[in-house]
């Protein structure tokens, strides 16, 4: 029970940002998807009167630009930002307000205290990122709205992005919680995450980007408790 409210208390802290990426996703996200739309429609009406045919004649109009392209760099930008924010407000904040002691007196252990955090953290990229990333993908796929909808691995890979987030995520949170100076090693995690980053960005299988991503992720992960756990607060 004591996890859940941790997790409840973790969300309320975070709410705001949760929100403000959420709606930047959606209110960006679709003005780039209305757009398109709205130029492939024009582009369509025009060669169709210009070669004195109609839609029904078979008249045939390549489109090079992916529905989604520019709607996943917004989710890629919103994310990686999300992920350094989160991270400071978990995990900085406590540090510069000197209230981890106080987070710690309770009857609760720090596995628990940590594992919560990020859950939430988890929690706050699915509510701001993958389910408005799904929804875009879903308004995307409507018939009659592009001359080629995304294919179901354009939408795959814009999860991999909000992944890529959350590893920077749990990157800032172990910069965070380290001990040493800042113009030290303290953020070598971050260039950590940012040489994931370009693991990630220069394959081309999404197996191997999967893979990638688990693995960074797991290897920041184990540090990051092991971190929290031997730090005297």
């Amino acid at each position: 029970m004591r996890f859940f409210a941790l997790i409840k208390k973790e969300l309320r802290e975070c709410l705001p940002w949760i929100i403000l990426a959420a709606l930047g996703i959606l209110l960006f996200g679709g003005l780039f998807l209305q757009e398109l739309a709205y130029r492939e429609a024009n582009e369509w009406s025009n060669k169709t009167f210009r070669s004195g045919l109609t839609i029904k004649s078979g008249l045939t109009i390549n489109s090079t630009h992916p529905p989604l392209q520019d709607s996943a760099v917004v989710l890629f930008l919103t994310s990686m930002g999300l992920g350094l924010i989160l991270g400071f407000v978990q995990y900085w904040l406590p540090g510069f307000r000197g209230i981890w002691p106080f987070l710690l007196h309770r009857s609760i252990s720090k596995n628990i205290l940590l594992a919560a955090k990020i859950t939430a953290g988890a929690i706050a990229f699915i509510l701001s990122c993958a389910i408005i990333w799904t929804l875009l993908y879903l308004y995307s796929c409507r018939p009659g709205l592009f001359w080629t909808p995304p294919e179901f691995k354009f939408y795959l890979e814009g999860l991999f992005l909000i992944a890529i987030g959350f590893s920077f995520y749990l990157a800032m949170a172990l910069s965070g919680l380290s001990a040493a100076r800042w113009y030290t090693t303290k953020v070598l995690a971050l260039a950590y995450a940012i040489i994931v980053l370009i693991s990630v960005l220069g394959q081309w299988n999404l197996v191997w980007i999967l893979i990638t991503l688990i693995i960074g992720m797991l290897i920041v992960m184990v540090q990051l408790f092991d971190t929290f756990l031997k730090k005297e607060f």
